[in-house]
Parts: C-alpha cells; structure tokens; sequence
C-alpha cells in the first residue's frame, strides 16, 4: 500500500493569477500524492482571493504575493530563487495531477543525471482520452507546436527524448544555475522552448516520462487573450532563433518556411492577420536589443538594468511595471565547432517536428 511522503527534495511551483477552483484542485492533487512536495504559489497580483482561501485549508502552502503582474517569465524565475530544493515542479495553475505523478518524474530524473527536464504526459480535460502535450516543439517550418497533441496516450510507452518540457515539468536546479532560467524578454510565450533548446545545446535534455500522467483544465482565455498570446508569440519565435539556432541553419530552414506559406503546409492561427506584423516588429527590437547587450557584455562594458517592459519591448500595463528589473535576459549563444554535435541534433529535431501537425498551444 502507497502512503503519502513528503519529500525535501523538491518544491511545486505554480504561478497562479486568479486561479480559482481550477488552482484548488490542483494544489489537493499535489498534497494527495505518493510523493508530497513542498508547495509555493507566485501570485501575480491576482486581486481575488482564491491564493489565501487555499493557505487557510492548507496552511503548509506558501505564498509569494506580487503587488504588479511582472508577466509569467519573471514570476517563474522568482518561484526557482524562492524554493531552494534540488528540484522544481513547474505546474500550471490548472493542472491536475495523478496520484503517482511526481514519484515517476523523480525516479526518471533519478535514472538520468543528464536530464534537466523531465515532463509529465499531459492529457485533455475536454478530451481525457486524448493527449494534449507530450513536450513541446519547433520544426524547420518555423511552426511550434504541442508534441502528440490529439494522439492516444498509449502512444507513448517508454521514457524518451525531447525538444523542450513544459507545462507540468521537473526541473533540476543544477541545470538551471549553469545555463540560466526563463528569458524575460519572452515575457510569457515560448519561454519553455527556448529553454529547452538552451539545454540541448549545453549538453542537458530534456524528456517524457508517460507513466507520470496529469489531465490539463480547461480555462477561459477571451479573444483579446488570445490575440495577445499570439503578438507575443509572432515576436519571441524569431527572437528565439535568432538566439539559438545559428546564421547556416537559419538560411537552410528560411526557403522551407517560405515554401510552407505558400502552399499552405503551415497554418499561421492569427485571426484577422493584424497581430502578426506587430509582432514580427517586436521581434525585431527584440533582436536589436539583444545583439546591442551582447555586444556591450563582449566590450567588458556594464550594462545598465533595464525594467521588464524596456527589456521585452513592450508598454507597461502598470506604471509600476517600470521599476521592476529582470531577474535573468538571455543571450545569443556563439557558434563554435565544440557545439557542432549539439547542432547537429537539434537539426535532426527540427526535420523531425515537420512530422507533427500543430493544432494549437
């Protein structure tokens, strides 16, 4: 018989903004399996009261209150300064966990040092016996995508490999002090990604573990949201390889993303098609200003803190936004013939990812 244990090695993290039932069940799973982590919500200025409601049933929930909405980014980066454990278990806040859940991603993490990431296989709340993500993914058509989004989940048997985690990950904090947490300037898309990309070309993986199984919700995320998400999107994916992928590749994968356009092989999701040159734009600055710091840091030059709106290229929703700093920015990784064999694998993941068919984040 399975008792719950609480475990000092590691710390769940949610960075939750008016969660409500949704954030309720989701910590009840975390405190109800085998193995019980410590818990620590990073409330981004929520305005309700769903995060204290919780604490009052569960006093052995921390909280970390945000008085302005620093975006997802900042307030996940905060999570992993504020748990001090060897792990992290990033969940959104409206995921629900299986019983034995964290214990597989533990024991997997166990079995591979080399694993930065382990990742839980997410199901479909509207769909239970579907998958919703089993990692995520970029592929040479310049397209992410939710990896097996749709399939079976008998799919998926054993402990595998992929391109970036997220959603209901463990994260081994060793990993993340060498190569850096979530870029800022990607505010709260793609952040996953790029940081699994960032691992593989460090040497770290990231991987499925299917026998770790958890069922995602199903919030409501207005039109406006929606769009938003996918301005953000349009500008962090071209920033994103830029940072990563090098100038080669790029120019290979350039007449495939032109190809796909055209004949329609890639569906771009953007309603009326007035978000994405704004994005597009952005990602531009965001390149700009990337390359401007780089250059300065390569100068031994001390570059002067910018707030996370200078930073991500965005206007401040809240004036106070403008005197928060960004806990970590990332930058262009260099090319060098000792990253070749990392190159080389991730160009096999982005020919691999054309397999894949996105249906949405």
């Amino acid at each position: 018989m399975n008792e719950n244990r609480e475990d000092s090695r590691v710390t769940a993290v949610i960075v939750c903004r008016r969660g409500g039932r949704d954030l309720y069940k989701a910590v009840r799973a975390l405190l109800t399996g085998t193995i019980v982590p410590g818990v620590l919500l990073v409330d981004r200025a929520s305005g309700d009261r769903s995060c204290r409601m919780i604490q009052k049933r569960y006093p052995q929930v921390r909280r970390f209150p945000m008085t302005v909405n620093t975006g997802y980014c900042n307030s996940a980066n905060s999570g992993f300064h504020l748990a001090r454990t060897e792990y992290v278990f990033l969940i959104d806040q409206d995921i629900l966990c299986g019983r034995h859940c964290l214990e597989r991603l533990l024991e997997t993490a166990g079995a591979h040092p080399e694993a930065m990431a382990v990742q839980a296989l997410v199901l479909s709340g509207r769909e239970p016996r579907r998958v919703w993500s089993a990692g995520e993914g970029l592929n040479a058509f310049g397209q992410t995508f939710q990896r097996g989004q749709g399939r079976a989940p008998g799919k998926y048997r054993r402990a595998g490999r992929i391109m970036a985690a997220g959603h209901a990950v463990l994260y081994r904090m060793e990993a993340l002090r060498e190569i850096g947490l979530f870029d800022e300037r990607h505010y709260q898309t793609l952040e996953q990604l790029d940081l699994g990309i960032r691992g593989n070309l460090y040497g770290w993986t990231s991987m499925l573990e299917p026998r770790a199984v958890c069922r995602k919700g199903q919030p409501y995320a207005s039109a406006e949201e929606q769009r938003y998400r996918r301005t953000l999107e349009a500008g962090n994916l071209p920033y994103l390889q830029y940072k990563n992928i090098p100038f080669l590749l790029r120019g290979l994968h350039r007449p495939l993303e032109t190809a796909a356009r055209w004949t329609g092989k890639v569906r771009r999701e953007n309603g009326s098609g007035q978000e994405e040159p704004a994005g597009a734009g952005r990602g531009k600055d965001l390149i700009a200003l990337s390359a401007h710091e780089d250059r300065r840091r390569d100068a031994g030059d001390n570059c002067v803190g910018m707030s996370i709106p200078e930073a991500s290229c965005l206007t401040a929703s809240d004036p106070a936004l403008d005197r928060v700093l960004p806990l970590y920015l990332g930058g262009r990784i260099c090319p060098g013939m000792d990253l070749l064999p990392a190159w080389i694998r991730l160009e096999g993941m982005l020919l691999a990812g054309c397999l894949e068919f996105p249906k949405g984040k």
